[in-house]
């Protein structure tokens, strides 16, 4: 059989990477050669370099679907014949009528077994061989009316027969299984009749026993769907980096799924976070946090009915809060709005738990990249912003004075005799000056303004809907405070914004009105 399928190639688009490789296991370990992809559009991209002999592909999936990658493949003329498998969960006969539509060969249901898969892939090659040899009908069209839905069918009639006999063989596979069941059963039913005395009791274990099957299979659907809204909330994790987004997709998602007796209100609260917006539009990670919430250590539902502090507006319902963990410790707490008296059981506990531990690294990633391009727009030892820092603000006012005809004015500050200071009172004392400086600095201006160390002893201040006239009376201020509270004196040269200035240009006339106040002797502002 290895022999049989060596160097027969399978293209497998699947987004769960367990299932992709449990599928390529498979098949590799029967000859095939597989390449996988994990969604509709990678594997478009895959089929312009390599046209396998069969695609085997999920219908959910992000992106791209299996039914819309299907009808993809159909109309690329290089890839019209290829043998399309859908494999999924999906089974209803809108799901059929869809794959017939798009014009898919095979349809599989999961949970397959490798015996009826490799049987179906033997089908498949054999089709291929039929195609080949032109030994199989052409395309005929109708249309279908399903429960208020046209479906317009052009497959070829070889290729609805595969897809229905395959869909057939998957729910006769499915109804042996319960006739197999069915058959136990009655077998059990005789053996208890032969207990007469015990009729009675026999018939009512067997009741008992139905129940207990039907609630068991309940329990596993509910499982599997609050295993796949976890699933669905990781994705959602793993592809945001925005926590706005992140927190209303989340809420949305589980407010809309109806599961873990959730209701109507999800709210998610942060803490212990930095509260600092900055003017290039770093994230306010604060501003989503009401501080009311409880910060449990464990996933806690209270039966209620109880007001939720963060839903004041709200009906009395259960109440339960998730902890968000990053490393053993809270940064946040998941607030839901429960039905009254619910209870969660223990694997429902873990799974929310989990979700709880995912949401609370995204968060703290967050915090990370959030701290680490603060840092990265700032100066170190004064706090004030960076050269890159001003190369985002002077953009961002350049275009913001065009727009409204606006002035600004570029102010240039340089300590007087800086180098001589450090060389008598040591560089600590000296950074001490830079520190003291910048804090008047930041002080002196508006939160429209930008305080800049531009290198060593010189500062930059980026004065907006200002001119060079009200620039002078602010530099004199500083200029005589920094005089008197620090006992240095400073040079200040400005330049206002010319139309079709750049940064470079601006400050070089600045720099220039610099020189100019140092060559008059030090200790005074001049304008260029």
């Amino acid at each position: 059989m290895l022999e049989k399928h060596r160097g027969t190639s399978v293209l497998i688009v699947e987004d769960s990477a367990t299932q992709a490789d449990q599928l390529r296991f498979f098949l590799e370990k029967h000859g095939f050669l597989v390449t996988v992809t994990c969604n509709g559009k990678e594997a478009l991209a895959s089929l312009q370099q390599h046209i396998p002999a069969v695609v085997i592909s999920d219908i959910v999936m992000p992106q791209l679907n299996g039914y819309e990658l299907c009808t993809a493949i159909r109309k690329d003329p290089r890839t019209t014949h290829l043998p399309v498998v859908l494999l999924t969960a999906l089974s209803s006969p809108r799901d059929i009528l869809l794959a017939l539509e798009c014009k898919a060969d095979h349809f599989i249901t999961k949970p397959y077994s490798e015996t009826y898969l490799l049987s179906r892939m033997e089908s498949i090659l054999e089709m291929i061989r039929l195609r080949q040899n032109g030994q199989l009908s052409e395309a005929s069209e109708s249309d279908i009316y399903f429960q208020g839905e046209w479906f317009h069918i052009s497959a070829a009639r070889q290729r609805i027969l595969d897809l229905l006999i395959s869909t057939y063989e998957s729910m006769v596979q499915r109804n042996q299984e319960l006739l197999t069941a069915q058959n136990e059963l009655r077998e059990s039913n005789l053996k208890l009749e032969l207990a007469v005395d015990e009729a009675t009791t026999a018939k009512q274990q067997a009741h008992l026993m139905l129940e207990e099957l039907s609630r068991r299979d309940s329990a596993i659907r509910k499982t599997n769907e609050e295993l796949h809204l976890i699933h669905s909330i990781e994705s959602l994790i793993n592809q945001n980096n925005d926590w706005q987004s992140l927190f209303r997709l989340v809420s949305e998602k589980l407010c809309n799924a109806r599961q873990f007796g959730i209701r109507d209100f999800v709210h998610i609260s942060l803490t212990e976070l930095e509260n600092n917006t900055s003017a290039d539009g770093s994230v306010c990670l604060q501003d989503a946090c009401c501080h009311q919430c409880e910060l449990p250590s464990a996933v806690v539902e209270h039966a209620g009915p109880v007001s939720m502090s963060c839903h004041p507006t709200g009906t009395a319902a259960g109440k339960m809060t998730i902890p968000l963990l990053a490393k053993n410790k809270i940064v946040g707490v998941l607030c839901c709005q429960i039905e009254t008296g619910y209870q969660l059981n223990e694997q429902q506990r873990e799974l929310l738990s989990s979700l709880g531990r995912q949401l609370g690294m995204a968060l703290e990633n967050i915090r990370l990249y959030e701290e680490a391009r603060a840092l990265s727009l700032h100066d170190p030892l004064t706090g004030l912003a960076n050269r890159r820092y001003l190369d985002i603000s002077y953009a961002n006012q350049v275009a913001r004075s065009k727009r409204h005809t606006q002035p600004f004015s570029l102010m240039l500050l340089d300590i007087d005799h800086f180098k001589l200071y450090n060389d008598n009172h040591g560089h600590g004392q000296g950074d001490r000056i830079l520190i003291q400086v910048a804090d008047i600095l930041r002080d002196s201006i508006r939160s429209t303004d930008l305080a800049v160390r531009y290198g060593g002893e010189e500062f930059l201040l980026l004065i907006s809907d200002s001119k060079a006239d009200a620039a002078f009376e602010l530099a004199e201020r500083i200029r005589l405070q920094i005089a008197g509270e620090i006992g240095v004196t400073i040079s200040i040269g400005i330049a206002d914004y010319r139309v079709n200035d750049i940064l470079d240009t601006q400050i070089l006339r600045a720099d220039m009105a610099l020189y100019k106040a140092k060559h008059a002797g030090r200790n005074r502002v001049e304008v260029e």
